[in-house]
């Protein structure tokens, strides 16, 4: 819940027009309590989608490309601690020394991306970078995320007998 209140003040504080963004915060915080208190992981996120439009509702401009990274790492962190959390409501706990390793891997996950979206940022701000290298690097990114999700999936859907 404090991620979400850091995010929400963030994007409130940046608004030029607070009549369009505080509504979304108050929604997506509002979101965020219901789907804790419930144990519904669709909450969890509009919540995300929620803050993450309250950033760009109601503002001149985007924000500088490091804040704007650190607000992507910030949303991250709010969905996986929100998942997280009601993981943890189930009756089989984790053995010992999992959460550390979580902790450990989650931080390195959020770190990791911001440095990414920060990179990727900076770069897309530079106008006289173009051509057909930026493009290739671009599928190539595009490409290694789509084989990182069809990894992902295939570790976590059940093994077929056939």
């Amino acid at each position: 819940m404090v991620v979400a209140l850091v995010l929400g003040t963030a994007a409130l504080s940046r608004a030029t027009t607070v009549p369009l963004v505080a509504p979304l915060v108050a929604l997506g915080l509002l979101s965020l309590v219901v789907a804790l208190l419930a144990a519904r992981p669709i909450g969890i996120t509009a919540a995300v989608l929620l803050l993450g439009a309250a950033l760009f509702v109601g503002h001149e401009a985007l924000p500088p490309a490091g804040p704007l990274a650190l607000y992507a790492g910030g949303l991250l962190l709010l969905a996986e601690l929100g998942f997280w959390s009601l993981e943890r409501r189930t009756r089989v706990r984790a053995e010992r020394g999992v959460d550390v390793r979580r902790w450990l891997a989650l931080i390195a996950v959020v770190s990791a991306s911001v440095a990414v979206a920060l990179v990727v940022l900076l770069v897309g701000a530079e106008p006289r970078v173009q051509g057909t290298a930026v493009e290739a690097v671009g599928v190539a990114a595009a490409v290694g995320v789509a084989g990182l999700a069809l990894l992902l999936l295939r570790n976590h859907l059940p093994a077929s007998d056939g």
